[in-house]
């Protein structure tokens, strides 16, 4: 099955495979969400590949999390979809 997100993105992939996307994805919702409550923290710095000195801004966090919700949404719409058609 061809999934076509609104970020572009073209996967194609099926019923088992969207099931893990929208795991990852949720799990990237959280993970943005809990950086998102510790930008105000002082000792907080951006968890990338170890040599990030500066934050994540609050916008780019922010960004992120709604692309991950609108692709959740896009992902329980396919996985339905598919379940109506069985």
């Amino acid at each position: 099955m061809k999934s076509y997100f609104a970020t572009g993105e073209l996967k194609n992939v099926g019923t088992a495979q969207l099931k893990q996307m929208l795991v990852e994805s949720r799990s990237y919702i959280e993970n943005y969400r809990e950086v998102l409550s510790s930008l105000d923290d002082d000792d907080y710095v951006a968890r990338g590949n170890g040599f990030c000195e500066s934050r994540y801004s609050s916008d780019f966090i922010e960004s992120q999390i709604e692309k991950y919700e609108q692709r959740v949404k896009e992902i329980e719409t396919l996985l339905n979809a598919t379940d109506s058609d069985i």
